[in-house]
C-alpha cells in the first residue's frame, strides 16, 4: 500500500492540478504567439494581415482549449475548474509581462528606473 497523496483526475486536487497546467499551457501559447507576433511585426510585408491571422489562430486555441477544459467537467465542479484554468492562465499572462518588461529594460536602460518601471 502506498502511502502519502498522489493526484490522479479523478480526485479533486487533481482535476484542479490539471485544469490549472492546462490553462498554464493556453496561457504559453497565446502569449508567446502575441510574443512572437509582436517581434516579427516590423519585418513583415504585410503587418496587418501577419497580426490578424496570429489573432485567429491564437484565439481558436485558447477558446477550443477552453472548450475542452469545460466539456471534460461535470456541473458541480464545472465553475470552479474554470476558474482555476484561468487562473492558470492569467498567472502566465502576468509571467509574460515581467518578463517582457524585464528584456525592454536590459535592450532600453534609459527608459526604466532601477526598480523596473516605466519612468
Amino acid at each position: 500500500m502506498m502511502t502519502g497523496f498522489h493526484p490522479t483526475p479523478t480526485t479533486p486536487n487533481g482535476l484542479a492540478a490539471i485544469a490549472f497546467l492546462a490553462g498554464s499551457g493556453i496561457g504559453s501559447i497565446y502569449f508567446g504567439g502575441l510574443w512572437l507576433t509582436i517581434r516579427q511585426l516590423s519585418v513583415s510585408r504585410y503587418p496587418f494581415a501577419l497580426f490578424f491571422v496570429s489573432l485567429l489562430l491564437r484565439l481558436a486555441i485558447a477558446m477550443g482549449g477552453f472548450y475542452l477544459i469545460i466539456h471534460r467537467s461535470t456541473g458541480d465542479e464545472l465553475i470552479i475548474i474554470l476558474l482555476i484554468c484561468i487562473c492558470g492562465f492569467l498567472i502566465v499572462r502576468n509571467l509574460f509581462i515581467y518578463l517582457d518588461r524585464r528584456y525592454l529594460s536590459q535592450i532600453y536602460p534609459d527608459r526604466f528606473e532601477k526598480n523596473g518601471e516605466n519612468s
